[in-house]
Parts: structure tokens; C-alpha cells; sequence
């Protein structure tokens, strides 16, 4: 069942998201970006812009937390160079 189930919820909860980024509503994007990545966890996309989301909102430790896992989950990806972009133009 969970074969099913995950892979669906992780698809609905991303797009979802990653729509809520796009607009802006990065609270909610934080929520459905994290449930997505949950669900599957070899999704780069949800865990940078659940990153991304965290830093449009002046989180910038949670951002740098997620960007971290980004890096060391998928590295020699466009995604981990993007999120240590990402950490160096938040600084210290």
C-alpha cells in the first residue's frame, strides 16, 4: 500500500509547494515542500526549495540546515551548487 500511497502523496504535496513558492506563500510552500520530501526523499527539488522557501522567508538558519542536506544528500548535483550559492550569499 505505501508503494502507492507515498509516491502520490509526495507528487501532490511537491507540486503543490513548488505552485506556493512560485506565488509567494512560502509559509505554506515550507509545509508541502517538507511533506513532499518526506514521502520521497530522493526528490533534490523538494529539499531545495524547502530550503529556498525558509530564505525567501528570512529563516536563514532553517535555510542553511536544508541546504546542507541538499549538499551532502546530492552532491555533484546542479542543486548542491546552487544551495552553496545559496548559503554563501545569506553569510554568516
Amino acid at each position: 500500500l505505501t508503494e502507492k500511497v507515498y509516491p502520490a502523496v509526495a507528487a501532490a504535496a511537491y507540486n503543490k509547494g513548488y505552485s506556493e513558492f512560485n506565488s509567494g506563500d512560502f509559509a505554506n510552500a515550507v509545509k508541502d515542500l517538507e511533506l513532499a520530501y518526506k514521502y520521497n526523499d530522493t526528490n533534490v527539488d523538494a529539499l531545495y526549495y524547502w530550503g529556498r522557501s525558509y530564505q525567501h522567508s528570512n529563516h536563514y538558519d532553517k535555510a542553511k540546515k536544508i541546504y546542507e542536506k541538499v549538499i551532502d544528500n546530492f552532491p555533484d548535483t546542479r542543486r548542491a551548487m546552487q544551495a552553496e550559492q545559496n548559503i554563501k550569499a545569506m553569510g554568516n
